[in-house]
């Protein structure tokens, strides 16, 4: 249910070419960045665009030293394409509500929007009966990076899109829980067939504890000691 839909044009301060780096697109580099460990890629963005990469730090963030050494080029604002600016307005208003006010990212992740969200604001409460951060209805923020194509020269060329949605994640499938980052990895899962399923038999009772979710839309659990596979639409968490 979307409950609004804002754009916010954004304005860049500056030349640019104190935080925006340029090299030529580099297979060997790329490989070499997603590689890197999480929290030293969660100092900057990285995106390539084109034939080139471009990159710059998060907000109180230091370049890696793995890109300072690249042999990168200082980029000038006006040679920054606007989709590219979209991609650092976006990745900066993300950093800053999740640094700043406690949001926290969704794991399931479409090209170009980042979706965030707060438990602190389950509007569900505590009435579900089940652990804390299992089920309940929350505000989902997405935050998209939209470039712009302005008749001004002096004009703002890229904007963020805030789309607010409540999402609802009350008995969910354990995809859904699992793209909003809800840890699942040995809960105790309940079988809960869906009308029409071919499970036969219709087993009851405790399905086994979550160990992964499969391509193929099974789940693999672990069962008195021994790994089974469930479909994913037959059961929930207990």
């Amino acid at each position: 249910m979307i409950l609004r839909l804002n754009m916010f044009p954004v304005m860049m301060q500056g030349s640019g070419s104190e935080h925006i780096f340029r090299l030529s697109r580099n297979p060997a580099l790329e490989r070499a960045w997603r590689e890197l460990p999480g929290d030293i890629r969660a100092r900057a963005s990285f995106r390539p665009w084109g034939d080139t990469i471009w990159f710059w730090a998060l907000p109180d963030q230091e370049l890696p030293a793995e890109l300072l050494s690249s042999g990168a080029q200082e980029a000038e604002l006006i040679s920054v394409p606007n989709q590219v600016l979209a991609n650092a307005a976006r990745d900066a208003l993300s950093w800053h509500l999740r640094t700043r006010y406690g949001f926290e990212r969704t794991g399931g992740h479409l090209e170009g929007i980042t979706r965030l969200f707060r438990w602190q604001h389950n509007l569900l409460g505590n009435l579900s009966g089940l652990p804390p951060h299992t089920a309940g209805v929350l505000p989902t923020l997405a935050i998209q990076g939209w470039p712009l194509d302005p008749l001004d020269p002096e004009g703002p060329r890229s904007a963020v899109i805030l789309d607010l949605q409540l999402r609802r994640i009350i008995d969910d499938d354990l995809a859904g829980l699992a793209e909003l980052g809800i840890h699942l990895l040995d809960r105790p899962l309940v079988w809960h067939h869906v009308l029409g399923c071919l499970c036969n038999p219709r087993s009851r009772g405790l399905a086994g504890e979550f160990r992964a979710l499969r391509p193929d839309g099974s789940v693999t659990v672990m069962y008195r000691g021994t790994q089974a596979s469930r479909p994913s639409t037959c059961v929930r968490l207990q």
